[in-house]
């Protein structure tokens, strides 16, 4: 099990995203909107059709990356994230490698070990068996991460906050609005350093409020369940952080799923 990673300030919607070949009428910029429905699709499901390349502008850290609400087959597609200064990826200052996409759909999710410092990120997907005929992504995070190096404490909570309304008749018969729920992790940090705490999380809270996106990655190195506690979120609630003792600080954290 890896520590979790939680990403933050979410750098897409001023990026230059280009490459690939797009439907002109979902194209590669809707990656750019938060409305996970409104899709950018590749024309077909080859490499060079798929292709995104991200520029930041500018030399930026990075350590949480999300393409959300895919249609990434269950299985036989693969996927490759590259980070450089060099917009021509000669040289990699992160590479991923030629990985299987298996346990990554409908969300691809990646939590990296460490903060990579580039301007230039290229993500590759092949999906040839793909039974639409084509690639299609919701939308796109990448950004920096509180990453704890000491894990989240015992008591982590995770389940479905309910959003179905309920009336009753003057005879108390109930009638149901139904409506999807959305998951909510809950967790505490109860051994950060001052660093984590004042430069990071305050930092988080300050970006994100409870309006701005998050990308929750719980185990970074999951494969079974990652498709179950991983995904894009906002924060229900700003925590104070506490102080207990001299150089440690806590906080608390509860996340819930941006669903639609």
């Amino acid at each position: 099990m890896k520590n979790l990673k939680l990403g933050y300030n979410n750098l897409i919607d001023s990026a230059t995203l280009s490459g690939g070949s797009w439907n002109a009428s979902l194209p590669l910029a809707n990656l750019q909107s938060r409305i996970l429905s409104k899709v950018a699709r590749a024309t077909n499901a080859l490499a060079a059709s798929t292709l995104i390349n991200i520029d930041l502008g500018g030399a930026k850290a990075v350590q949480a990356f999300g393409a959300i609400r895919t249609n990434i087959s269950a299985s036989g597609a693969t996927y490759r994230l590259r980070g450089s200064n060099d917009n021509t990826f000669a040289t990699s200052l992160y590479d991923s490698g030629t990985t299987s996409a298996n346990a990554q759909t409908p969300d691809l999710i990646l939590g990296l070990d460490s903060a990579v410092t580039a301007r230039y990120w290229r993500l590759e997907i092949v999906d040839t068996s793909n039974v639409a005929g084509y690639v299609q992504i919701g939308r796109l995070f990448i950004g920096p991460a509180l990453a704890p190096a000491d894990n989240y404490s015992k008591g982590a909570e995770i389940g479905y906050q309910n959003n179905t309304a309920v009336s009753r008749s003057v005879g108390g018969v109930k009638y149901f609005d139904r409506k999807p729920g959305e998951r909510v992790f809950s967790f505490k940090l109860d051994w950060m350093t001052e660093a984590e705490a004042l430069g990071q999380t305050l930092e988080l809270q300050k970006i994100c409020g409870i309006d701005g996106e998050v990308l929750l990655v719980v185990d970074p190195s999951d494969t079974t369940y990652n498709q179950k506690r991983h995904f894009l979120g906002t924060l229900q609630q700003l925590s104070m952080i506490e102080n207990p003792y001299l150089t440690n600080y806590q906080a608390a954290f509860n996340v819930v799923e941006v669903a639609a």
